[in-house]
């Protein structure tokens, strides 16, 4: 289905998104948990997707990971993760180039459906 990259501040986060996204038969090229280092590997990894959370500590957050993102590979699709609280921060994200979003606690379906939705197009 898609080479996905993953990148959340949170080990736990990246492990069952993982896991999550495997199940559903797609492939995850790699994670991180900071908006730079999820650039400098897009140009190693090459990834189709790349699913975000939305409010990175460390360094960029998700917004502005995005649109740098969109200066160095516009093909490259984003999804933001957000959790309760941070809605109009999802706004701001489609906004500047994020194709989906995904809301916390994750649910698999949910997952699924954002995916095969954006993949579709």
């Amino acid at each position: 289905m898609a080479k996905i990259l993953i990148v959340d501040s949170s080990t736990f986060m990246r492990g069952s998104l993982k896991f999550i996204l495997e199940h559903f038969g797609n492939e995850v090229v790699g994670s991180t948990d900071t908006g730079l280092k999820a650039l400098e590997l897009c140009a190693d990894l090459k990834p189709n997707l790349m699913i975000i959370e939305i409010s990175l500590r460390e360094g960029m957050d998700g917004i502005s990971t995005i649109k740098e993102l969109r200066k160095l590979d516009k093909k490259i699709l984003t999804v933001v993760t957000f959790a309760p609280g941070e809605e109009e921060l999802v706004e701001q994200a489609k906004t500047a180039g994020a194709s989906g979003q995904i809301s916390k606690p994750f649910l698999p379906k949910d997952i699924s459906q954002e995916l095969g939705r954006i993949l579709k197009k």
